[in-house]
């Protein structure tokens, strides 16, 4: 043995061999013939040492072998020594010398004169000996101590590489059994000739189950056609590689997802098979398909989204469908649901978009595609509806959404526009449908008479031109053509003008005066109504301060103003205002802010807090509109208002309902007792103001007395009656 190794390690090396008690072989018979040959001796052996005894690997000479025993008790070997040594050992006569002479190897083969050479493996390990045996005693000479050598060396490089190659071997068996892969291997006829032990683990066979069976038997039967193909092409192409993802059966009889790569080794003298190794990729593709979901819905409403829409468009263009389908593409946007979000918080915005939703999808069965396009925007498509049903459809769908349930304890006014186009699929192009269902949108938008509107050509000029009144706007305070006129409010008791509502008006410098209900909606659109509405103030404060100096005392009316819900919640709000009076040197109890219905019932922490904030101030706080939204009068009593103020509506069909009497009789009453001053608006008409006196109504605004006025014509209307009363129309008559 070599030094610095145990015997042990030598023996674990010797065993790793797997040379011991194995059979003849060529590549070592080979060269123990050449060494018989080169050295001229009848006797060539490589033997194995082990602890106890001596195993012949390969034996050649000119002696008959077939007695010769190959495996010899370790104390009849004369190679221990020379293993032991780890150095070449010569033996010129055994016959005199006293470690052989009696040796019954010397005697059975006549071992008069021996040679031994160590093979040491790449690791050190002297596992053995090649020997030569004379049956004449010898000297050798250094020339063939060297040619035994080498040949030694020769035999030790075979057997490191054998070695190496069994630990390859072993490390990928090792490798092919533990992977979480399947390797296959296939004939040219796709069936099983070896499955590695791994399939138990992905597809739950045991290794025989699948031995000799076609592999397309496994094969989901919509995938076999396709892994078919790429099967017939890896056959033909010697040492080509394929890939393919398909669904396989497991044992279970559940289809599950695999990657396969594939190489072709018919060639291969050692494999001649199609080698496949399998994985299984469900994960991925569950993930893949959420994924897919996620990209194509609305993560809120389950719905749709503008991709899946444009999807579904784009397969009909496609030719998807036959030329002559039908096609029906409505769009539908929510009025002013921004207000919602900031009066009512955006979990129940979120809410209420659920809700609508699932309405959508109740009165939409048969649709396409119906799509959430995103905020407060839909679209629904339908592919299997006579064009001619487009508006009726938009109509019902329309009357779904405005009957919306409650909110917060109470029903909320959602309404929408509807946008509707239609087309034959082989007339159109997916751009011009899309087009042409926002332009009908925004003419939906714009109408103050219906919100469906119905594509025709005419609507893309009435669009181009609400485009271009919202870009004029944006100018509207750099250009200086925002005007308040101004509006009195006279009190019933005594006729005398005690307050004024200041309006907003649009001087345009083509169309004329503009009236806010054209251009106010434009502006919250746009997100303008906060600048316009700093603005408004700040003219009315310089209006106010203009009539104190040309009256030479202070101005005493109160002035009322209107506050959207927007800017309500706007948080420099307080800071815009307490600035704009400090500037102008102003009371805050001068102004009256008017908050609509809809804002004011609001349960938001914020309007509440708002509202408390501004009375703070010392602002009056009026209810503008009251009977256009919810009509509930307990709200009242919770909020800080001083004023309520009566819609025209409810006044306008007083002389014809006898329950809008009661109803403001009752309203009346009640306000009296919450110590709120009751203004009927729109009072147009002598039997009108009758009829609001005799409900002991105590203040009115309205064209019977005047139409809102500029700010120069209002001064000179509350001036000339400067006998503190405004002559009562019943006196006058």
């Amino acid at each position: 043995m070599s030094s610095g190794h145990s015997e042990q390690e030598r023996l674990e090396e010797l065993q790793r061999t797997q040379l011991l008690d194995s059979e003849p072989e060529e590549s070592f018979d080979s060269l123990t013939r050449l060494a018989s040959r080169l050295l001229n001796v009848p006797i060539v052996q490589v033997n194995l040492i082990t602890s106890d005894r001596q195993f012949t690997k390969s034996m050649a000479g000119t002696i008959d072998f077939t007695e010769v025993k190959r495996s010899v008790p370790i104390e009849h070997s004369i190679c221990r020594y020379t293993v032991q040594s780890g150095k070449p050992l010569h033996v010129p006569n055994t016959l005199r010398d006293p470690l052989f002479n009696d040796n019954p190897v010397v005697v059975q083969l006549q071992c008069y004169s021996y040679l031994g050479i160590p093979i040491i493996t790449k690791r050190g390990h002297a596992i053995g000996t090649l020997c030569v045996i004379d049956h004449r005693t010898r000297e050798w000479s250094d020339e063939e101590r060297e040619i035994l050598s080498d040949l030694a060396q020769a035999l030790s490089s075979q057997i490191d590489m054998r070695m190496e190659i069994d630990r390859t071997n072993s490390r990928f068996q090792s490798l092919v059994e533990n992977s979480y892969d399947v390797t296959t291997l296939i004939d040219p006829f796709g069936v099983i000739t070896y499955q590695s032990p791994s399939i138990a683990g992905i597809l739950g066979y045991d290794v025989s189950e699948t031995l000799g069976i076609p592999c397309f038997d496994l094969i989901h039967p919509d995938d076999v056609s396709t892994v078919q193909q790429k099967f017939n092409q890896l056959v033909q192409t010697p040492l080509g590689n394929i890939t393919a993802e398909y669904r396989i059966r497991n044992k279970a009889g559940c289809w599950i997802w695999v990657e396969s790569t594939g190489r072709n080794l018919l060639d291969d003298t050692e494999i001649a098979s199609l080698l496949i190794n399998t994985r299984d990729v469900s994960e991925r593709k569950d993930l893949e398909q959420y994924l897919t979901y996620q990209a194509h819905h609305d993560a809120l409403t389950g719905l749709g989204n503008r991709q899946r829409l444009l999807d579904c468009l784009d397969s009909v263009f496609a030719s998807d469908l036959p030329s002559d389908t039908p096609l029906i593409l409505l769009i539908l946007d929510l009025n002013r649901f921004k207000s919602i979000n900031d009066l009512f918080g955006h979990m129940e915005g979120d809410h209420v978009l659920k809700l609508i939703a699932r309405r959508i999808m109740r009165a939409t069965n048969g649709a396409r595609c119906v799509a959430r396009l995103g905020g407060d925007e839909f679209a629904i498509l339908y592919t299997h509806r006579p064009c001619e049903e487009a508006e009726s459809i938009a109509w019902q769908l329309g009357h779904e959404i405005n009957d919306l349930p409650v909110t917060g304890g109470k029903s909320i006014p959602v309404t929408c526009c509807i946008g509707v186009t239609s087309s034959l699929s082989g007339e159109s192009s997916l751009e011009e449908l899309l087009k042409t269902a926002d332009l009908a949108l925004l003419s939906a938008k714009q109408s103050t008479g219906s919100p469906v509107a119905v594509y025709r050509p005419d609507i893309r000029d009435s669009v181009l031109d609400r485009i271009q009144l919202e870009a004029d706007l944006r100018g509207i305070i750099d250009r200086d053509e925002l005007v308040v006129h101004f509006q009195p409010i006279v009190y019933l008791e005594t006729g005398m003008v005690t307050g004024v509502e200041a309006l907003a008006r649009w001087q345009h410098p083509t169309r004329g005066l503009i009236s806010p209900d054209t251009f106010i909606p434009l502006a919250e659109e746009s997100g303008l109504i906060r600048e316009i509405g700093a603005e408004v103030l700040r003219k009315t404060c310089q209006e106010v301060i203009r009539w104190d100096a040309v009256s030479g005392v202070s101005f005493q009316l109160k002035v009322g103003m209107n506050i959207s819900a927007t800017e309500l919640t706007d948080p420099e709000l307080m800071s815009t205002i307490q600035a704009t009076l400090q500037e102008f040197d102003l009371q805050s109890n001068r102004f009256v802010l008017e908050i609509t219905e809809s804002t004011a019932v609001s349960r938001s922490e914020l309007v509440r807090y708002r509202l408390d904030e501004l009375r703070s101030l010392g602002i009056v706080l009026a209810v503008d509109d009251f009977g256009t939204g919810y009509s509930s009068l307990a709200y009242l009593t919770r909020l800080p208002f001083d004023i309520l103020k009566i819609d025209r509506t409810f006044i306008q069909d007083l002389g014809s309902i006898e329950a809008n009497r009661k109803i403001l009789l009752t309203i009346v009453n009640l306000a009296e007792h919450l110590g709120l001053d009751v203004v009927a608006e729109g009072v147009e008409t002598v039997e009108q103001l009758a009829m609001i006196r005799s409900l002991n109504f105590k203040f009115l605004q309205g064209y019977y007395v005047a139409r809102p006025m500029p700010a120069d014509d209002f001064f000179r209307f509350y001036t000339e009656h400067s006998a503190s009363v405004l002559v009562p129309p019943w006196e006058a008559e």
